[in-house]
């Protein structure tokens, strides 16, 4: 059966191509289960090849990365194949297509691992409590851990049966075995190297948000899109929630206050909150040339700090979420300061691939599966949960204009208890 299927490349070829689209495709069934339960996630793109981590990140079904390179990799296959089997050396052809065909069964078995951890974690009975994040060096680490396992495995299997194909196939493992646990060695050396900078108070080592804001925060409001959009988001708001005079409301990721003073004149009062000094200090500028008086300021970064002491009856939070890595969390805190019957708003982009943001410092998200936003609200305890597109983003970017939508994911806190 092995010496048949050597002389005749195009099974190992078609083989390889049906493997290959079947990678991709489990690929993206793992990242939409990843997305529908909130317990786990990972640092970064679902997809750890990074050809690939845009479209997965996005759930293209239709990629022409994987087709291009699918193209590409069989003809060279092929080739190397015919070539090989003109010139009677079928076991270096058994090599190749070890190392080649073979990798995929230890991927496919990681897959199937992944769909039945995550799909379980998204069911009515997950089996866990709490939260966990993947780090890269974590997940890279734990991929070559793997893959060297297969290749013992298959070493093993080729001493005993003297396959070229096993051989091959061990090979093609431990190499990329040893890949993964170069690059789990970059992300440790890279952590180390940004630890080891300075202290974590110094600002050195400043959350990369807070520089790239403090440093943006003069000229912020500058660009009409921002304006439009905090328009857009308000309207939407107001849309959803029925706001009155008698509201205490919160701004979370307040910026240089955009959304924060829309809201302000329907409110009792407005607190605008967050980790940037620079963009707190434009909004306490505006409030004192404006003379509002229902207005105030406080620096927050809930991802270290505690919820307030202070409950409201609104909480915004516009194009923050993707900025922090785990917005389950942030999601968690703020619906702890929300009063019994309070509403939290939730504005941020649907899943755009990498493609919105030119300057991706502290980008922790491309984007949200909205759907996802909205089961976070209703797992923190949230009811009359809704979802709508508040606005949507026109950006040129890379010559051709682009749509970027922005959703709105709202809900209400139960009337009967706090959610303490």
């Amino acid at each position: 059966m092995e010496s048949y299927v050597l002389n005749h490349p195009w099974i190992p070829t078609l083989a390889w191509c049906v493997l290959y689209v079947g990678d991709y495709y489990l690929t993206i069934l793992g990242a939409k289960l990843c997305r529908k339960q909130t317990i786990s996630e990972v640092e970064g793109s679902y997809e750890m090849t990074p050809a690939y981590q845009a479209d997965v990140d996005s759930l293209t079904l239709f990629s022409p990365t994987l087709f291009r390179n699918l193209l590409i990799y069989a003809v060279v296959l092929l080739a190397a194949g015919t070539y090989l089997v003109a010139l009677e050396l079928p076991a270096a052809y058994g090599v190749l297509v070890g190392y080649v065909v073979f990798i995929e069964f230890g991927i496919y078995a990681r897959h199937i691992g992944n769909i039945t951890f995550y799909g379980r974690l998204a069911g009515p009975e997950p089996g866990a409590r709490g939260h966990i994040v993947w780090t890269n060096r974590g997940l890279y680490l734990h991929s070559s851990v793997q893959l060297a396992c297969w290749s013992g495995f298959t070493l093993v299997a080729a001493a005993l049966t003297k396959s070229p194909v096993l051989f091959g196939a061990a090979a093609g493992f431990a190499d990329h075995a040893y890949h993964d646990f170069r690059t789990a060695r970059s992300h440790s050396q890279q952590d180390q190297q940004s630890g080891n900078k300075a202290d974590e108070d110094s600002p050195e080592h400043a959350d990369p948000n807070k520089q790239r804001f403090d440093a943006a925060a003069k000229t912020w409001d500058e660009l009409p899109r921002r304006v439009q959009l905090a328009e857009a988001v308000v309207k939407a708001i107001l849309g959803r929630v029925p706001v009155t005079s008698e509201m205490e409301a919160m701004d979370y990721g307040c910026g240089t206050g955009l959304v924060t003073l829309l809201l302000a004149p329907r409110v009792r009062s407005m607190l605008g909150a967050d980790i940037s000094e620079g963009m707190l200090s434009v909004l306490r500028d505006k409030i004192a040339s404006l003379g509002i008086a229902n207005v105030d300021t406080v620096t927050l970064d809930l991802q270290r700090d505690p919820p307030l002491d202070r409950r409201f009856d609104l909480i915004a939070s516009s194009m923050t979420m993707h900025h922090v890595r785990n917005p389950a969390q942030i999601i968690g805190k703020l619906v702890t300061m929300l009063k019994p019957g309070g509403w939290l708003c939730v504005a941020d982009l649907d899943v755009d691939g990498g493609d919105f943001h030119t300057d991706k410092t502290g980008v922790e998200h491309f984007g949200f599966d909205r759907d996802h936003v909205g089961r976070i609200l209703e797992q923190a305890g949230l009811e009359s949960v809704t979802l709508d597109t508040a606005h949507v983003i026109a950006r040129e970017i890379e010559r051709v204009m682009r749509e970027f939508p922005v959703f709105l994911a709202c809900g209400c806190a139960p009337a009967d208890h706090p959610l303490q």
